[in-house]
């Protein structure tokens, strides 16, 4: 199986033959100084890593040692950089952001490896109106089918508060779905077996291979296997066995 296969797999929540695991960027710094300047592919096979490659929309990365910024200027947003430091070893720069109600402005330092924020761009509250209205948003890239996206954080008290560059999980309402779903306690794994015990109308126990979605409480999805209105056994589970003859209790 191959890296591509493994991670799909993975993600469209089937089993793979092992975990996949990677890195999320490779940096250039590294990739020359320590591994002669391979590519980020040939490093994730020199290492062993399962391959991904990161696809940014066509705009700033602040954190690239070589980002350009211009990429993200449009007639609303212009970002203006004055180089303070050029020495790659300690590169440091101040940008100014013009919109047409207002200016902005952020710091920037690095060296080789990477770049990091000396003044964050948030300083009052109405930097952030300014941001709403007028940073670019990327459209919907089709290869990619991602998109950035903008969030409204309100922080509910004094005590909480929000800083350019942290990171955090999102997530959103996009409307309901009808799933069928078992109890968690009725689904069984064997190696990489996955299955519950059914009764047909002769009380006869069958054991039935299924394919498993998210976990909603005490409930688990069933993406496959198993039909509405498949009995299926919750208990005892160390006493049946497949063809076994069982006697029914209510439904639960």
């Amino acid at each position: 199986m191959n890296s591509k296969e493994r991670m799909m797999l993975a993600l469209n929540r089937e089993k793979p033959d092992r975990l996949p695991a990677t890195v999320h960027q490779w940096q250039g710094y590294h990739l020359d100084t320590y591994m002669g300047g391979i590519s980020d592919l040939a490093a994730f096979q020199q290492v062993g890593l399962d391959a991904q490659i990161q696809y940014f929309q066509d705009m700033g990365q602040f954190w690239l040692v070589d980002a350009d910024m211009s990429k993200l200027n449009t007639a609303t947003w212009r970002d203006e950089i004055t180089t303070i430091s050029s020495d790659p070893d300690n590169r440091i720069a101040h940008h100014t952001i013009f919109t047409p109600e207002g200016t902005l402005s952020y710091k920037t330092a690095g060296d080789r490896k990477t770049t990091w924020i000396t003044e964050y761009l948030i300083k009052h509250d109405e930097d952030i109106e300014l941001i709403r209205k007028y940073m670019p948003v990327p459209a919907l890239d089709p290869a990619s089918r991602s998109y950035i996206i903008k969030i409204d954080l309100r922080a509910p008290d004094t005590s909480t508060f929000f800083r350019s560059g942290i990171f955090g999980k999102a997530r959103f309402n996009t409307g309901t779905k009808q799933v069928l779903t078992v109890p968690v306690q009725s689904v069984l794994e064997r190696g990489q077996l996955t299955f519950v015990y059914v009764v047909d109308p002769a009380k006869i126990a069958h054991m039935r291979l299924i394919q498993t979605g998210k976990t909603y409480g005490d409930r688990v999805e069933v993406l496959s296997g198993l039909s509405e209105g498949d009995l299926v056994i919750l208990e005892p589970l160390s006493a049946v066995k497949d063809g076994a003859a069982v006697e029914p209790g209510e439904p639960s």
